[in-house]
């Protein structure tokens, strides 16, 4: 059991305020234990726990003809599913006479910040003259635990897709999340199409500027991590257990290609039609001569996760990986040389504008850059500690990095970068550029965002997803009353609400965790069906 400290730094009413002087005295020695009540110390949100960090417990004591006298004790640590209990205190109160203790405790560490009693009940004893009232109280939890449980049986079956799902208890938004599937690779292989792949098996396309998404059938529910191309018709992905796929009309159809590796490809580069690179686990690189009909394994000299390739043309190119590793060819691979990169942290994309300039980005908002090749690597001050997942360079000048936190770098110089805002705090997991203003980046939820300014204004989308098992809770429910849940999975939560919606009647009681997963389904409302229920 976690451990919660009572401070002795007590803040009491001194009796002289009190107004009782000359009264008959007697004394009180109090006992309070704290009871979680079956896990309601913690609060789950979205699937993972976290635990209340109760503030002060409050002990309020009061009767007829005496003056109310308050504690406030500041609790120190987080409790779990243990009983807590905290040292007995002793009052001095006027005697003869019905003392009612109020004991609460409060937790004003939530997000949004909210002040909420956590735990509250009381006592009543009698206090003697010269006498101490023995007094031990168990306080108990004075809210139901509600827990709303979203899943999607049928994905098919779904009109739209689901960028938000969310909670109401009474009229009131009590737990919310943004959901969509991960996106891990983006490619432009034309100025206006583009193709972004990522967790489930997801494909996506536009082929307006990024203006509309479009979800393609990729075939496979494995994470496609990488996307590259040649025209707008095409293009390769790869991704987990060696999966290779590959379009011949714009995505209209995917085949799948042998790979001859299980393990994970993590990117994917092709300098022409015919001669592309994979990377992936454990140091694999494979390459192709005739566009993917035959790939075969080259030697890295290493067994560290490679997570970039970049081709500068058919024979220069680049491979970075876990640890710092740093690969690099001058004859399409046949063999392929270590670089000293001057860092142990893991390397995750790499970019060159000739055989001589060339950008890593790595953990820990590393950027690496050399004008030679790699034959000397430098540092360049990114302005960040952030991860950084992608790096794009469209000039030896002009480029961009993309990271967590919705972290978006740039630079105009090729050497010193500085933020731009993004518009969001989702992870970054890709950027590319078409021209020096039209620019694209994607991440955690299905994120899309795009610029053709150069990044000076983003516009930020979700794709959504029609796959969820998601749950949403509210750990403050007032028992034994009545109240309206609305369950909502909604494509857009503008004015005009369009998506599925469930609505439930609930009346709990006190310390109980009920887990709603309502019978037959979320049902479609809004659009060309009937309008969403709303307070």
């Amino acid at each position: 059991m976690a451990v919660m400290l009572l401070s002795t730094s007590c803040m009491l009413q001194p009796d002289a305020e009190n107004s009782d002087s000359g009264t008959a005295k007697g004394f009180v020695s109090l006992q309070v234990y704290l009871n979680p009540a079956n896990h309601t110390l913690e609060k789950t949100a979205s699937g993972s726990d976290t635990v209340f960090s109760l503030d002060s417990l409050n002990i309020i004591l009061s009767a007829p003809g005496a003056s109310t006298q308050t504690y406030s004790y500041p609790l120190h640590g987080t409790s779990d599913t243990g009983t807590i209990s905290f040292a007995t205190q002793v009052y001095s109160l006027a005697a003869l006479r019905m003392w009612k203790a109020k004991i609460l405790t409060i937790d004003t560490s939530l997000n949004p910040a909210r002040k909420d009693t956590v735990n509250l009940d009381s006592v009543t004893f009698t206090v003697y003259a010269g006498d101490t009232a023995q007094v031990v109280k168990t306080v108990n939890a004075v809210f139901s635990v509600l827990q709303a449980n979203f899943i999607s049986n049928s994905p098919s079956s779904l009109a739209n897709t689901i960028k938000y799902l969310r909670i109401q208890v009474d009229g009131t938004t009590e737990d919310s999340l943004l959901v969509g599937d991960t996106l891990r690779g983006l490619y432009f292989p034309a100025a206006a199409t583009g193709f972004a792949v990522g967790s489930g098996g997801t494909l996506l396309k536009t082929a307006n500027t990024a203006a509309n998404w479009s979800a393609q059938t990729s075939g496979t529910t494995r994470t496609l991590l990488s996307v590259a191309g040649t025209s707008a018709t095409v293009d390769w992905v790869v991704g987990d257990s060696g999966t290779i796929l590959h379009t011949t009309n714009g995505g209209t159809s995917w085949a799948s290609q042998s790979s001859g590796t299980s393990q994970n490809l993590n990117a994917v580069y092709f300098q022409s039609a015919n001669n592309g690179w994979a990377v992936g686990n454990d140091g694999v690189i494979l390459a192709t001569t005739n566009g993917g009909t035959k790939w075969t394994a080259q030697t890295s000299g290493t067994t560290q996760n490679l997570n970039g390739v970049y081709f500068q043309n058919a024979n220069t190119g680049w491979a970075v990986g876990n640890d710092g590793v740093i690969l690099a060819t001058t004859n399409g691979g046949t063999k392929w040389t270590a670089q000293t990169s001057g860092s142990s942290q893991n390397l995750g994309s790499v970019i060159s504008t000739n055989a001589n300039k060339v950008w890593v980005a790595g953990v820990g908002g590393l950027i690496l850059a050399t004008t030679n090749g790699g034959t000397n690597w430098a540092s360049q001050s990114s302005g960040t500690t952030v991860n950084l997942h992608s790096i794009y360079m469209q000039s030896a000048t002009v480029g961009w990095a993309a990271g967590d936190s919705g972290k978006l770098l740039t630079t105009s110089n090729g050497s010193s970068w500085n933020s731009q805002s993004s518009g969001t705090s989702q992870n970054l997991l890709t950027v590319m550029a078409t021209s020096a203003t039209a620019v694209y980046a994607a991440g955690f939820t299905s994120t899309l965002l795009n610029t053709s300014n150069g990044g000076t204004g983003w516009t930020l989308k979700y794709f959504g997803t029609k796959t969820f098992d998601h749950l949403l809770s509210y750990k403050y429910l007032k028992p034994n009353v009545s109240h309206t849940l609305i369950m909502d999975a909604m494509d857009t939560l503008s004015t005009t609400l369009r998506g599925y919606q469930k609505v439930v009647s609930l009346n709990l009681a006190t310390g109980v965790d009920t887990t709603i997963t309502p019978s037959g389904g979320l049902v479609a409302c809004g659009g060309s069906q009937p309008a969403c229920t709303t307070h």
